[in-house]
């Protein structure tokens, strides 16, 4: 006698069961506010086979959005500044980069970036405020959906530090966590993308060969960083190409 989870591929067709998977994980995600969507087609069929059996993802651009001059306006107006300054002091200066490689942590960023503003103001608040300028990027919601429910391993590969890292994972987006781990991480990692220490590093997390990762990413840097090392690769434009760029893959998940 077949199964319950037979009798209902038998009775519904591949195209249907995706979609009986994949709407309650849209739903689980977007009622923490995550909407809109853009919407994949679902009578797409499963017609090939996803050569990469891994799919990391970059953060920002890619999963979250994120606007540098908000967390200059949020910093400026804590340390008696201009937006501007900030920016000089934050971005220009490379102080942001060493954070991100782990070169230097919190406490020497925020002594470096008090010393050159001339004003501080509390480490909590200044945190705070250089992170919070980051939305998730709501049009991957059925993208990710769908590689769940093909049961596609995925992780996040992403030039990021622990402030951005901890205020992303405290909003605690549906999103995310249908991705899961690993987090290859370059402040942890301690070199940043396009280097090849971190790809090979992600590529130990994932616990994969690297002609078995897939990786999506907004900078062509980085991408060519990954093919590099013997990954594929996807320039991230928008998420409509993305799909489309997934399909010509062959990509059974969207073919």
């Amino acid at each position: 006698m077949p199964s319950r989870w037979a009798a209902l591929v038998l009775r519904l067709g591949l195209s249907a069961l995706r979609r009986y998977v994949e709407r309650p994980l849209l739903w689980a995600a977007l009622r923490f506010g995550e909407g809109p969507y853009y919407e994949i087609d679902p009578a797409a069929e499963v017609v090939n086979v996803l050569t990469s059996s891994f799919v990391y993802f970059d953060l920002g651009k890619v999963l979250v959005t994120f606007d540098p001059e908000i967390a200059c306006r949020q910093v400026a107006q804590l340390l008696q500044t201009d937006s501007q300054t900030i920016g000089a002091a934050m971005y220009d200066s490379g102080i942001e980069d060493l954070l991100e490689s782990g070169q230097i942590e919190e406490p020497e960023f925020l002594d470096r970036l008090f010393s050159s503003v001339g004003h501080s103001a509390a480490a909590a608040d200044v945190l705070e405020a250089m992170s919070a300028m980051f939305r998730l990027n709501t049009s991957m919601l059925p993208v990710v959906s769908r590689l769940v429910s093909e049961g596609v391993p995925m992780g996040i590969l992403s030039n990021t530090c622990r402030p951005h890292w901890d205020w992303i994972m405290r909003q605690n987006y549906g999103l995310l966590r249908l991705i899961g781990t690993p987090a290859a991480l370059s402040y942890e990692i301690g070199c940043m993308k396009p280097d090849p220490k971190i790809y090979h590093a992600a590529a130990e997390l994932a616990g994969c060969a690297a002609d078995q990762i897939l990786f999506i990413d907004d900078r062509i840097e980085n991408v060519q960083g990954a093919t590099a090392c013997g990954w594929r690769a996807i320039h991230y434009i928008d998420t409509p190409t993305l799909i489309e760029d997934l399909r010509a893959m062959g990509c059974r998940c969207f073919v």
